[in-house]
């Protein structure tokens, strides 16, 4: 077995091997449902350099919701898969738009490095019966993303 920088040969394969956080991207669902217990997921890819997956090489990935009144409060995220990374979105039933922001820290300080920090927009969506949606337009939907009142 010969070990390089990039990766090791094993036998007559080379495995690659990942490097140290570079860059971060942050999806998130493009609608959630306002209705209690609706739920999606917020996910963290951590790239190398090279645009490999990688591991956390002892940073911690935080992510913040900045309308704490639709969702729960996100929890730690867990790892999936090398470089991938989830947390739960739990909808508080309340209708609104999302803006998540995650970053990666390590001994608890922020990366200086801007390209270890996303953020991801999520809707939350009313559920409305079809009497209610008999009853509004689209502008009322439009007032509810852009978290205007009714």
């Amino acid at each position: 077995m010969k070990e390089t920088g990039l990766g090791k040969i094993v036998g007559e394969s080379f495995q690659i091997l990942p490097g140290t956080p570079a860059r971060i991207a942050l999806t998130s669902p493009e609608t959630l449902f306002a209705r209690a217990g609706a739920r999606g997921i917020l996910t963290t890819r951590v790239y190398d350099n090279y645009g490999n997956l990688t591991t956390l090489h002892g940073h911690t990935i935080i992510a913040t919701a900045d309308r704490n009144t639709l969702i729960q409060p996100l929890a730690s995220a867990r790892e999936v898969s090398r470089g991938i990374y989830e947390m739960d979105i739990i909808s508080l039933g309340k209708p609104g738009r999302i803006l998540f922001r995650a970053w990666l820290q390590k001994d608890a300080k922020k990366s200086p490095l801007p390209a270890l920090e996303n953020v991801s927009e999520t809707n939350a969506l009313p559920v409305i019966t079809s009497e209610q949606a008999s009853q509004n337009t689209w502008q009322n939907l439009t007032q509810v993303l852009l978290g205007a009142p009714f």
